[in-house]
């Protein structure tokens, strides 16, 4: 690996563990609030772990989490996501502003942040552990079990769509030289360039933005949008120096396509300023640290909230004593296992999109993370209910385990929206309801594959 990939590595792990810890953190205390009131604590009654039937065992404590995380993912969109034909990558900020062009943050906010907030392992164990039995549950919530995957799935895929909007608005009527009446046109052609893409068995243009979220460099393959040479043939053709006239107008395209040549790449990057283009990991690691100050200021401030927020939990994990303050124990543990689930998950998101054939629209590598999630989870709950009392130290790293590094590895914010992006080719094709249901149903099967035989054999 090149010292410059390398540098920008470091600064996306470091991006990930700090906002994968304060996804985590707001997690815990969003389930705490949202279900404290049924148990007497501070905060509402209106989550429930359903330890009997009739007690809300269908709103799992993680749903309000889910919903926000999703509604932030949204909200946080790049503009290729929301079908906008401008390249920014946070559509609700100015198309020149330097915080367009720090792709590790974006990585930071949408897998860190969101992926951590929100967390498809512990809803699916919430619902399965009812339906089955254990933790506390008599089991037999079948009606729970169904409303749960129900509305668990529709708020949260409600809650993306919601931030999107928010997003459009933001960027139609706040943001200076936002979208302009046309943009709405160009809209309605990109569906259309996106089902022809589908039907040649590329990608749409939504699905490729989601996949450049993950990328440092913003970049994909030219194999992922186009399904053989007669797509970029029909489609793509019609180019001056990069870019495609359209109503008078000179706009970039927002792919890396590579020529019929094979000699000219084109960055989606391309019509960006040079300030803007630089890795702000090279402004601060490399030479240019003179040249972009803000980079600078922005890496620096990464790395020392980084160091504080880490040191900050590990001192609380170690000094926080007292039998009586267990929870707060497993909180600070929880919120340092974080960062192992996130940076997993964000390794296996690099599969998305790159199975071969007719799954090369399935992300694979999302629903890998969440299945192997909802594995662990079901495992280590399976061996609490085989082991019984748990000691000191038990409690405070099962609880770790599920809720920091299970809770992290697996999302919901990045599930749905990989959803919506299949549900924007209905009817043309039903893959976004392939994958949705199919994720669930695979996840509670786990559930009853791993975590029934040990807790029916306890």
């Amino acid at each position: 690996m090149k010292p410059e990939k390398a540098r920008e590595l470091v600064v996306v792990l470091i991006h990930l563990a700090l906002w994968s810890e304060l996804g985590v953190l707001t997690r815990i205390y969003l389930d705490r609030f949202f279900s404290g009131a049924c148990s007497g604590s501070f905060g509402v009654c209106l989550t429930s772990d359903g330890l009997r039937h009739r007690s809300l065992g269908a709103y799992f404590p993680d749903l309000p989490s889910n919903m926000l995380g999703s509604f932030l993912m949204g909200l946080f969109a790049a503009s290729g996501t929301l079908g906008s034909p401008n390249s920014k990558e946070l559509a609700i900020l100015p198309e020149s502003s330097n915080w367009q062009a720090a792709p590790e943050l974006h990585i930071g906010l949408r897998t860190g942040y969101c992926g951590s907030l929100t967390t498809f392992a512990s809803w699916e164990y919430s619902l399965v552990t009812g339906l089955i039995g254990g933790q506390g549950k008599q089991g037999g919530q079948w009606a729970e079990f169904l409303w749960g995957l129900i509305i668990g799935l529709q708020l949260s895929l409600s809650s993306y769509v919601f931030g999107q909007h928010c997003a459009l608005m933001i960027d139609r009527y706040l943001v200076p030289g936002g979208r302009a009446e046309a943009d709405l046109e160009r809209e309605l052609q990109q569906r259309a360039l996106d089902i022809a893409a589908v039907r040649e068995g590329g990608l749409s243009e939504a699905a490729l933005a989601l996949e450049r979220d993950q990328s440092i460099d913003g970049r994909v393959s030219e194999d992922d949008r186009l399904g053989d040479d007669t797509w970029q043939q029909r489609h793509l053709q019609p180019e001056v120096d990069g870019h495609s006239q359209e109503n008078g107008h000179v706009h970039s395209h927002s792919l890396n396509v590579e020529g019929r040549s094979g000699t000219e790449k084109r960055s989606r990057l391309q019509s960006v300023p040079e300030r803007l283009q630089a890795s702000w990991v090279k402004a601060f690691l490399c030479q240019d640290s003179g040249k972009f100050p803000f980079h600078r200021k922005t890496n620096l401030a990464a790395i020392a909230l980084t160091g504080l927020v880490t040191a900050l939990f590990i001192v609380l994990t170690i000094v926080d004593t007292e039998a009586r303050h267990l929870g707060r124990r497993q909180q600070w543990l929880a919120i340092l296992f974080g960062p192992f689930g996130c940076t997993l998950r964000w390794v296996l998101s690099k599969s998305n999109y790159k199975l071969p054939g007719s799954w090369k629209w399935l992300p694979i590598g999302t629903f890998a993370a969440n299945m192997l999630g909802c594995t662990i989870d079901y495992f280590v709950g399976g061996a609490i209910s085989q082991v019984g009392a748990l000691s000191y130290w038990g409690n405070v790293v099962t609880y770790a385990i599920r809720t920091g590094f299970c809770g992290a590895l697996s999302t919901v914010s990045t599930f749905v929206a990989e959803v919506q992006v299949q549900l924007k080719m209905v009817p043309e094709k039903l893959r976004g309801y392939m994958y949705s249901w199919g994720s669930l149903l695979m996840g509670a099967l786990l559930g009853v594959i791993v975590y029934g035989p040990m807790y029916w054999t306890s």
